[in-house]
């Protein structure tokens, strides 16, 4: 793999941009930015380095086994970091078939009445279920049945700690950033 992307990397920026194609091909689940700009370092390194064909990829014995464990820590199957969403209740078993441990069911489709969505919940084993905020009044039933509730999309702080109040776990929202 380094052989084949040596020609295409000049700098730490073109590093940057290949180490999030690299975390992809290998399927591994890199944790935070940190670890990303320690893998395009040491991607750097490696391909710039005149050592590289020996096999070090101008690595110490200590940073390739630092690298390794890191490694290690953070290879987690795509099945464990992915929460498919269902639309329906009956994709729940096609979906657990597939190897997934968590599922969330969304109603905006499906828009069940209450009384269908509370017995729904009692015998498929979610992982939350997710639903316009007209549909707030249920969070507290579906609470008490231990089934986590998501709303979405709220946009606004003070509906997101009315809806905290009301039995709701979390929101779906258009914000990424802090100062939202």
């Amino acid at each position: 793999l380094i052989g084949e992307l040596k020609p295409l990397i000049n700098d730490i920026g073109d590093a940057t941009l290949i180490v999030p194609l690299i975390k992809e091909y290998m399927e591994l689940g890199i944790r935070n930015d940190e670890q990303l700009i320690k893998m395009a370092t040491i991607v750097q390194r490696a391909l710039s380095s005149d050592t590289a064909d020996d096999g070090n990829f101008g690595m110490t014995e200590d940073e390739k086994a630092q690298l390794l464990a890191e490694v290690k820590n953070f290879n987690t199957p795509p099945k464990t970091r992915v929460i498919p969403q269902i639309y329906f209740p009956d994709e729940y078993a096609k979906v657990k078939a597939l190897g997934y441990e968590k599922v969330i069911l969304t109603i905006y489709r499906w828009n069940p009445s209450a009384l269908r969505l509370l017995i729904t919940s009692q015998y498929l084993n979610l992982y939350a279920i997710t639903m316009p905020i007209h549909h707030v009044w249920l969070a507290k039933f579906l609470q008490k049945l231990n089934v986590p509730v998501y709303i979405h999309t709220v946009n606004n702080q003070e509906t997101y700690k009315v809806l905290k109040t009301n039995g709701v776990v979390n929101i779906y929202t258009d914000w990424l950033t802090e100062k939202n």
